[in-house]
């Protein structure tokens, strides 16, 4: 799928997004969306 569907660039993707969402006052649990890919790509 190409260089942007790396590890490291797929678990930057989701921090960032997390990030801005979390500053625009979303009620989200910071750190489980990484937590989770981290899961699934250690597999």
């Amino acid at each position: 799928m190409g260089h942007s569907s790396k590890a490291g660039n797929i678990l930057l993707c989701l921090s960032a997004l997390e990030a801005v969402v979390d500053e625009m006052g979303a009620d989200i649990h910071t750190g489980t969306a990484i937590a989770a890919a981290q899961a699934v790509l250690s597999k």
